[in-house]
């Protein structure tokens, strides 16, 4: 119901009270509410909690490049708001970083260091993957306390091939052969150090990946939706979809469950695939 009331002519205010063209509050308006009616109130806390990503991103190094993966669910407070969310953001050709924490933070923090390294580039004429983990470092670390943003940023450039940095919300930076986040990566810290190995091919590489974050969907309520991958190599810049109906959903206690927990292969990322 409308709070105000809006008078078109004094000769429709017989008494005078409303002037014309002018907008006044209805005191009654204020509090009236339906009888026997559920009340939403559409201002209270629950219902105006930010877009949030709680997540599972993890990227790791293997021979010949890098691979990243991520889930797809965002949440708004309790509420689903985007199952096939992007959170693998580009920040050059060959540098690319994961989010997690707030969706606003990490999204306006993305763009100012995609428009740095773009700059960068095109007076360099390369970007060091280094100097996006760098930026990120910067800006999470002055910004510590006031955002809610953790990343992953790996990528590969002519010096030093394949390279994975953890640049978490305190504003620190770690160069790692492979690195986890989100608030799935808890349920998979102790499975990923048993499972992981360096010198991984691509197939390996994305094997391992699609398990850590099937792993992590079955446990983390917060995780869930498509999963997306994005391998990078001096070659290529591949992205691939896996839809959520299609996830290999790993739970080993359940035996009923061991068909839906064999690798299956991703897809290649299209519109059409999102919504076939």
């Amino acid at each position: 119901m409308a709070n105000f009331m809006y008078n078109l002519g004094a000769e429709h205010d017989p008494t005078n009270v409303f002037r014309p063209g002018k907008m006044m509050h209805d005191p009654e308006a204020e509090n009236w509410k339906p009888k026997d009616m559920p009340i939403v109130d559409e201002l209270s806390e629950e219902n105006q909690k930010e877009v949030t990503m709680g997540t599972t991103i993890l990227a790791t190094v293997f021979n010949g490049g890098v691979m990243l993966a991520c889930d797809g669910r965002t949440a708004a407070g309790r509420h689903i708001a985007n199952y096939s969310a992007q959170k693998i953001t580009m920040i050059t050709d060959k540098i690319f970083v994961l989010r997690s924490g707030s969706a606003a933070d990490t999204q306006n923090m993305a763009h100012m260091v995609t428009d740095y390294m773009r700059q960068l580039e095109i007076e360099m004429g390369h970007v060091p993957v280094e100097a996006a983990a760098r930026l990120f470092q910067h800006l999470a670390f002055y910004n510590r306390g006031s955002i809610s943003a953790g990343f992953i940023v790996a990528g590969w450039d002519e010096k030093l091939g394949g390279q994975v940095y953890n640049v978490p919300s305190g504003g620190s930076r770690h160069k790692l052969p492979y690195t986890l986040g989100g608030s799935g990566s808890i349920y998979i810290y102790g499975w990923a150090d048993a499972t992981w190995k360096p010198d991984m091919t691509e197939e390996e590489a994305k094997a391992w990946c699609q398990q850590a974050v099937a792993h992590a969907k079955a446990r983390d309520c917060s995780s869930g939706g498509n999963t997306r991958f994005c391998t990078v190599t001096a070659a290529k810049t591949q992205h691939e979809m896996l839809p959520w109906s299609k996830t290999s959903f790993t739970l080993e206690g359940d035996k009923r469950l061991t068909k839906l927990a064999e690798i299956t292969v991703a897809h290649p990322a299209s519109i059409e695939k999102v919504y076939a």
